[in-house]
């Protein structure tokens, strides 16, 4: 995350430099905590309607991988920096949402043969409403081994959003996760099996031992009859 925050900042100073963009955008999509369906943006939307405006600007000291280019996140907690009284705040997180939207639109056209680029599902939504489009239906398509989020407007117009890179990185990580939950089951079974083989041991140990007793027991029974009937 230090390298993603050195990129960031490096963006910024650029003054939004679509190079700097893209190289930061690349880290985000290799890191292994980037989720392209995480929710960024709910919890401060309730915070906002609460009026706890304090709660939002303190996630900027926790944004992460999948915060730092979200255009809605930088939107609400501008919001609440001006609610607060802080004006040069909400400047500062207007500007980042606004690039952040202006990359993505530099990205692409919206058409299937140049479509928009995304790192999240509601960075989606937020081209929409710059371009005041409204959403009739969402479809995933695919075509050519690419993923597409086909948007169907209420004027009629369609947009395409390349989502094909952000769902490779979902799916790459579900198949880490899922190999190391495949791992941890097969630890799980060798303990088990080895558990189970002591067990047995333990077992067979006992029957001998019982065994070796109850010869011991008949023997000395004979012995004893022996020695009765020499008397």
């Amino acid at each position: 995350m230090s390298e993603i925050n050195k990129y960031f900042r490096d963006w910024l100073s650029s003054g939004f430099d679509f190079e700097s963009f893209v190289k930061l955008r690349t880290l985000i999509l290799k890191d292994a905590d980037y989720n392209f369906y995480k929710d960024t943006t709910t919890q401060l939307v309730e915070w906002l309607d609460l009026e706890e405006y304090q709660k939002i600007v303190d996630q900027c000291k926790n944004a992460g991988v999948n915060e730092i280019l979200c255009p809605g996140f930088h939107k609400y907690i501008g919001i609440a920096l001006k609610r607060q009284g802080n004006l040069e705040g909400f400047k500062a997180e207007t500007a980042i949402y606004s690039y952040c939207i202006k990359m993505i639109l530099q990205c692409g056209e919206g058409t299937l043969q140049k479509p928009y680029q995304v790192l999240r599902i509601s960075d989606e939504y937020e081209v929409m409403k710059i371009l005041q489009k409204q959403m009739a239906k969402q479809s995933l398509i695919s075509q050519n081994d690419k993923h597409y989020d086909m948007i169907e407007c209420t004027d009629g117009s369609i947009l395409y959003f390349d989502v094909s890179v952000s769902k490779n990185s979902v799916d790459n990580l579900m198949l880490v996760k899922n190999n190391l939950l495949s791992d941890t089951m097969k630890q799980g079974d060798a303990r088990s099996n080895t558990l189970l083989e002591s067990k047995e041991s333990k077992e067979n140990y006992h029957c001998s031992n019982n065994k070796l007793v109850w010869l011991i027991a008949i023997l000395f029974i004979v012995i004893c009859l022996v020695m009765i009937f020499k008397s």
